[in-house]
């Protein structure tokens, strides 16, 4: 009876595991990266008249990271914020966190590219 050699396949294994450890980490700082990016670009394009600074002060984002990857969440805490974004009945809107996630989405593209080549 033939014996099959597997240490190629533990050696690939182990080095799949050791590269989708290293790939999470690098996708984690990549999301986070550009969390912080879009509330940058949202506090430096706004449109908007903002004469206490609360809505811009306001602005930030949470990550958290499990079993699925890293997620964050990028806005103002003021709860006029929407508001401000999409307008109401009586004022036009004044859009700040959408351009800022779209003039950043391309750098988490490449970003995310780059990690899958690896």
């Amino acid at each position: 009876m033939p014996r099959i050699d597997a240490s190629e396949l533990r050696s690939f294994a182990a080095d799949l595991t050791r590269a989708s450890g290293r790939a999470g980490i690098l996708a984690d700082k990549a999301v986070r990266a550009t969390a912080a990016s879009i509330v940058s670009d949202a506090k430096r394009n706004h449109t908007f008249q903002n004469q206490t600074g609360n809505l811009e002060n306001s602005i930030g984002f949470d990550a958290t990271k499990d079993t699925g990857g890293t997620t964050a969440v990028a806005g103002p805490t003021a709860a006029y914020g929407a508001f401000v974004e999409y307008g109401t009945s009586r004022s036009r809107p004044h859009p700040f966190m959408g351009p800022a996630f779209d003039r950043q989405l391309p750098a988490l593209e490449q970003a995310m590219a780059k990690i899958v080549e690896l």
